[in-house]
């Protein structure tokens, strides 16, 4: 079933634990809390949203703006797919697979980034790069 987010115990492969999120893509951690988020991949462009799980629980994460781990973006964001959470938990980034656009989210929050980006990102030949990590838009052209 491809709308499940599995959980193995790295020793011995037995599963952990398992949530339902529609059509997931890329995973990455927060560094301190609990928590898993996980982007969408291309079937649906109607997706403008990532999702957020208890990793320990494995169940969907409800907070500020957050129910049953759905954390909405802008309606013009389609297909979130690149995922990346800043090394010290401050954002969330991610960018569109269909189209040149990315946006940070604050995680305590679950909102855009009043500017769209954050002062930790920064654009190096066509890659937004930042954090802990690195997303590409498709010509480099951004916020």
């Amino acid at each position: 079933e491809v709308n499940k987010v599995l959980k193995f115990e790295v020793a011995t492969n037995l599963l952990l634990g398992e949530v339902e999120t529609d059509i997931p893509a890329l995973l990455d951690h927060h560094p301190t809390d609990d928590v898993l988020y996980v982007s969408r991949f291309m079937d649906n462009f109607a997706l403008n949203s990532i999702f957020a799980a208890n990793s320990q629980t494995m169940q969907p994460f409800n907070g500020p703006n957050i129910t049953n781990g759905i954390i909405n973006l802008l309606p013009s964001l389609t297909v979130p797919h690149a995922l990346a959470v800043s090394r010290n938990g401050k954002y969330i980034y991610t960018s569109s697979l269909s189209e040149d656009f990315f946006v940070v989210i604050n995680p305590q929050t679950a909102t855009v980034a009043p500017n769209g980006y954050s002062e930790e990102f920064k654009v190096v030949k066509g890659r937004w790069e930042g954090g802990g990590g690195s997303l590409s838009c498709r010509t480099g052209a951004g916020a």
